[in-house]
């Protein structure tokens, strides 16, 4: 299915080991932009462009450019976007992130409640070239 472009790639740290493989087949389905991946509503936007109701199951492109302690149960640190609202708020199995990730270009998937996506596992979490815009 998500080698088809049927599905999109959702991350827990208890089903990471069988996700693993799924990322590449969602990657391809993306840059051939078959299935879902040819509608304009599962584009992946940039962090600096997303509209202010913005909620739910998402993937954001964007480029990390601040880091500070987390006051959310199970997160260790949130990660700022540059030019966005939007904190990537990392949870415990995904700790390492915090250090790794600033000043880089990442792709992030997880669940967004008002300003905050929850990265619950690094699996949900892709470096990528930093956006140009």
């Amino acid at each position: 299915m998500v080698k088809r472009g049927g599905a999109r790639v959702r991350v827990y740290p208890d089903t990471a080991a069988a996700n693993a493989p799924l990322l590449k087949f969602e990657r391809d389905a993306r840059r051939e932009e078959i299935g879902l991946w040819r509608a304009v509503e599962y584009r992946i936007p940039y962090a600096s462009d997303l509209p202010k109701a913005y909620e739910g199951f998402q993937l954001v492109r964007g480029q990390v450019s601040g880091m500070r302690g987390a006051e959310g149960f199970g997160a260790v640190c949130d990660l700022s976007l540059q030019n966005s609202a939007l904190r990537l708020q990392i949870q415990t199995a995904a700790a390492s992130l915090c250090q790794e990730a600033l000043g880089l270009g990442v792709l992030a998937r997880g669940y967004v409640r008002g300003d905050e996506m929850e990265i619950s596992h690094p699996l949900n979490f892709e470096l990528v070239e930093a956006p140009t815009n």
